[in-house]
């Protein structure tokens, strides 16, 4: 992993957006404190930076910003590919000799030989870069499938400013800071702020999937998809012809092959497991191919109720993993609260944020690299509200005297006495904050025309109250326009996931807690 940042101007600048450039970078050192370097054209309307983690070709030929042998492309870049193997095939046939084994140099030889948009989509893995074009004067911006890797971009007075993070516009002297009111509309809803948008007007996340084209000449950015997970589940067939056993033994060579690609490195290598079942299947297949034991990682709680690093204990020992676990105490949590905004730079409300970073914090010392378990949630329906909307037709088909009923028997107990239940009744039928969900429940029976999906992930009682006017709710559009392809309703729920609240918060949990120590985590459930 790595930070990458980068200035493209439509007219020449001089010497001083270097110092500027380098300030920027070094604002991101964590995401890559091993090396370092900044690269400029001759009139310095283009400027690339980059901060190195190295994690393959430790050697300095896989330096940064890195230009192609024919000198027309340079890249920064922040990522791993796969597939390298496959790729070099590629331009073999080009006769192209490699001076390292990086993936940077894969891929930018790559472009300059098929170019970028037929390279991007035989890609496998996480990404984020910036690759400038000497001979059309052109910069190109990438972000992968999924949204792994994070780049935010700005146009401000006719410079396209694009860095892993956001605080280095805060650094570049013509920026000014101005708050997205809209955005901050956005996070009291779900928690976080979706993407396109971030806490600043005129700063962007660019989306997962996508390529921003802008050219010297017109300096009219143009955004377009190389992948787009919509058309795919729109287009996808449904299995029929195979047995289970069938089923599982194809699911079994997926995850071994997927995790198998991300265990290469050229530095220690680990892995987070909480004891649920995906970070279990991640740990087992690792433990499986792997001729040593693995490094494992978990976070312990003293509180029963928050701990469940007795549950990956057991999974270690029956794995024979080299296991590592911290029990924290509440103030040893708290701790890390004061560094939140400096590595999250935008409001972020996911309180798992604070034991991801700790995680990282601690596998960092033995390792340079962890697996994770990451999207299997959305995958394999692993969240709570996939459980409740299975069966929420008949709640909406309920009479009106009957909604009333609940809803007044619900209102009897308040959110605090309601979630006794839960401590009462521990691992039973009785889910976990009980009295959010009924709560909650309540709104919904309330709606005429209810949309169910708002109200699961809202973070908030009325989130109505807090749209300011010519926001769009960009979960709801997709929503409307999934009505026509997406008959299943839990489908239609993983798919929303899948597009916002993966890459938004829990990817971008994860890349920021990790890099603020600078580990790198891969993501095999989401090849």
């Amino acid at each position: 992993m790595c930070g990458i940042i980068g200035i493209f101007s439509k007219k020449k600048k001089n010497q001083s957006i270097i110092n500027e450039i380098n300030k920027m970078a070094e604002s991101i050192h964590h995401r890559g404190p091993d090396d370092g370097d900044t690269w400029f054209n001759q009139n310095y309307s283009c400027v690339l930076s980059h901060k190195r983690l190295s994690i393959v070709d430790l050697s300095k030929n896989g330096l940064q910003p890195m230009v192609s042998k024919s000198k027309r492309f340079v890249i920064t870049y922040n990522g791993e590919i796969y597939n390298t193997f496959d790729l070099k095939k590629l331009l073999k046939s080009k006769n192209i000799d490699l001076k390292g084994h990086s993936d940077t140099e894969i891929i930018l030889e790559l472009i300059d030989c098929y170019g970028i948009k037929k390279i991007l989509p035989k890609l496998i893995g996480m990404f984020a870069f910036g690759v400038f074009d000497n001979l059309e004067n052109k910069i190109y911006l990438c972000r992968d499938r999924l949204g792994k890797k994070p780049l935010f971009w700005s146009i401000i007075n006719n410079n396209l400013i694009f860095a892993s993070e956001l605080k280095p516009f805060n650094i570049f002297n013509e920026f000014k800071k101005l708050i997205n009111k809209n955005a901050v509309a956005n996070f009291l809803r779900h928690g976080y702020i979706p993407a396109p948008y971030s806490i600043y007007e005129g700063v962007f996340k660019l989306e997962p999937g996508s390529i921003l084209e802008i050219s010297g000449n017109d300096f009219n950015p143009k955004i377009s998809k190389f992948w787009d997970l919509t058309g795919i589940v729109k287009k996808r067939t449904i299995i029929k012809d195979q047995t289970e056993n069938e089923l599982i033994n194809n699911l079994d060579d997926l995850l071994t092959d997927s995790i198998s690609k991300r265990m290469l490195a050229d530095v220690p290598l680990g892995a987070f497991l909480s004891g649920g079942i995906d970070s279990s299947t991640v740990c087992a297949i690792m433990q499986k191919i792997s001729s040593r034991k693995i490094k494992t990682f978990s976070i312990g709680f003293h509180e029963n109720d928050y701990n469940e690093a007795n549950h990956a204990k057991k999974i270690a020992q029956h794995l024979k993993t080299e296991h590592h676990e911290l029990y924290l105490t509440p103030s040893e949590a708290q701790s890390f609260i004061p560094e939140i905004p400096k590595y999250f730079d935008e409001p972020f409300a996911d309180s798992s944020q604070i034991p991801t970073f700790l995680i990282s914090k601690m596998a960092v010392e033995k390792v340079k690299v962890a697996l994770s378990g990451d999207g299997g949630d959305e995958l394999f329906m692993g969240y709570n509200r996939y459980m409740i909307a299975n069966n929420v037709n008949w709640i909406f088909n309920l009479p009106d005297f009957l909604k009333k009923f609940i809803i007044n028997f619900i209102n009897l107990g308040s959110k605090k006495s309601w979630n006794t239940l839960s401590k009462i009744f521990p691992n039973s039928f009785v889910p976990s904050q009980l009295g959010e969900k009924l709560y909650k429940l309540t709104k919904i029976l309330k709606e005429d025309d209810p949309d169910f999906y708002r109200f699961l992930i809202s973070s908030i009682d009325n989130p109505d109250n807090y749209l300011i006017e010519g926001n769009e709710e960009k979960g709801l559009v997709w929503q409307n326009n999934f009505d026509t392809y997406l008959n299943d309703y839990v489908e239609k729920l993983k798919l929303l996931d899948t597009l916002t609240y993966l890459p938004d918060d829990i990817l971008t949990k994860v890349d920021r807690a990790s890099m603020a120590v600078s580990l790198e985590v891969r993501v095999p459930l989401l090849d």
